[in-house]
């Protein structure tokens, strides 16, 4: 018994003394780790000239490329593709690496790269709460032969950053600048909407945030989209060229200054034209709900440029100041032309909120359609909504006294629906416009 009992005791102390390695391969793994991060952080902040360079695609499927230029104490300047100001500004925010599970790289602070998990549809077009499916925190996998493997965390977005030998934004520089120059052609100077040989509308258009040149082909009754065709240009003092294209049956080629008509001229089949060859009046068709044409979004064309004699134009944003003054504030305006019962109506409607109720004015005219426009022929019937104020609503009332009114293309609006509106005979800058809903 004496002889178990030693035994045991024996047995006893050399568990208790046996040695505890836990903690020292804890340690050397957290070593390992950290010396990982150390190491990442040395490579990426080892370019500071040309940065680093990589195509992300989002699980939306879209392609967006961006430039990280990294520093030591944790910044981050970048540029991107996604948009005219992100190639041509860069912005500063802040990057870590961490230890999440993996060695991981993650921009903790917003800069371009958040702007594609906007999770608002109207910021980038995705899907509401998910926005483009992008990921801004990522796990590094490997580095091998000069390029970082990434792998998103939330969305498994795959992203392979590359060292780059020249900045960035010099790439985009004359691009631009030529594109800045169109967009001054194009305010300067107008293009309308035309007909093709096949009898559809065309416009040419270039727009704030895209660095090409369109050619938009509208669809029959203006809906679904337009067939948009890019087309590589020169600018010059003269105006736009382009090698010649065909479309609708039609030839055309170049976009020349008239000075003395204040257009672009185009060669259409060979021969030099003004595209201000249609009415829209000739184009108004009723669909199935006896409209005629619809004006929308109207507010949201308020403060473009080359609007500034424009008296419908001036007269909405004092009204606005105004009724913003009293606390009221524009949420939405349209206009509509309608047949009912065998009559034309237009009715104008402008949605006001304030303290977070919403109210309504309209205005309803009944109309007299002509060769080139409307007459109105009553006083109307005028509601201007639960608490608005007449007087300073009272000068939307007086535009609409003018009583004769002609459909004209508005043309230089940036937008993927004909830009048309009417404006008084006697006072022919002064355009009601919008996007255009209905199409015959």
């Amino acid at each position: 018994m004496r002889i178990l009992y030693i035994a045991a005791l024996f047995a006893t102390l050399l568990i208790g003394c046996k040695k505890d390695t836990t903690e020292p391969i804890l340690g050397r793994l957290d070593d390992r780790l950290q010396e990982s991060l150390s190491h990442y952080k040395e490579l990426l902040s080892s370019n500071t000239e040309g940065g680093w360079t990589g195509t992300l695609k989002t699980g939306s499927g879209q392609n967006f490329e961006f430039n990280f230029i990294f520093d030591e104490q944790g910044k981050v300047s970048m540029a991107s593709d996604m948009s005219l100001s992100s190639m041509a500004e860069r912005k500063e925010s802040t990057y870590a690496l961490q230890a999440i599970q993996v060695p991981s790289l993650v921009f903790d602070t917003h800069n371009y790269i958040h702007e594609l998990a906007d999770p608002r549809p109207e910021a980038m077009g995705g899907k509401r709460g998910h926005g483009l499916e992008a990921d801004f925190e990522f796990e590094i996998i490997k580095y091998e032969d000069d390029v970082l493997h990434l792998k998103g965390i939330k969305y498994k977005n795959e992203f392979k950053i590359a060292k780059a030998d020249i900045a960035y934004t010099d790439r985009f520089k004359e691009s631009l600048e030529k594109h800045k120059k169109a967009t001054e052609l194009f305010t300067k100077y107008k293009v309308y909407p035309f007909k093709l040989a096949n009898g559809r509308l065309a416009d040419f258009k270039v727009f704030d945030d895209d660095l090409d040149l369109y050619l938009i082909v509208y669809n029959r009754n203006n809906k679904g989209t337009p067939q948009y065709q890019t087309i590589p240009y020169e600018i010059d003092e003269q105006g736009i060229h382009f090698t010649e294209i065909t479309e609708g049956n039609t030839k055309l080629q170049d976009l020349l200054i008239d000075a003395s008509s204040q257009e672009l001229f185009t060669k259409m089949d060979g021969q030099l034209m003004s595209t201000n060859t249609t009415n829209p009046r000739d184009f108004i068709g009723m669909n199935s709900e006896g409209k005629l044409w619809r004006y929308f979004d109207m507010l949201s064309y308020l403060d473009l440029k080359g609007q500034e004699n424009n008296g419908f134009i001036n007269m909405i944003k004092d009204v606005r100041a105004n009724l913003k003054g009293k606390g009221v504030e524009f949420d939405y305006a349209y206009i509509d032309l309608y047949t009912l019962g065998n009559v034309d109506y237009l009715y104008f409607y402008l949605d006001m909120y304030q303290n977070g109720t919403y109210r309504r004015a309209t205005w309803q005219y009944q109309l007299e359609m002509t060769e080139y426009g409307f007459n109105i022929i009553d006083d109307g019937w005028i509601s201007l909504g639960i608490g608005a104020d007449g007087t300073h609503l009272a000068p939307i009332t007086q535009y609409f006294n003018q009583k004769n009114f002609e459909l004209v293309w508005n043309p230089g609006f940036q937008s993927s629906f004909l830009s048309t509106g009417f404006a008084p005979i006697n006072a022919p800058t002064d355009i009601a416009f919008g996007g255009m809903s209905t199409l015959d």
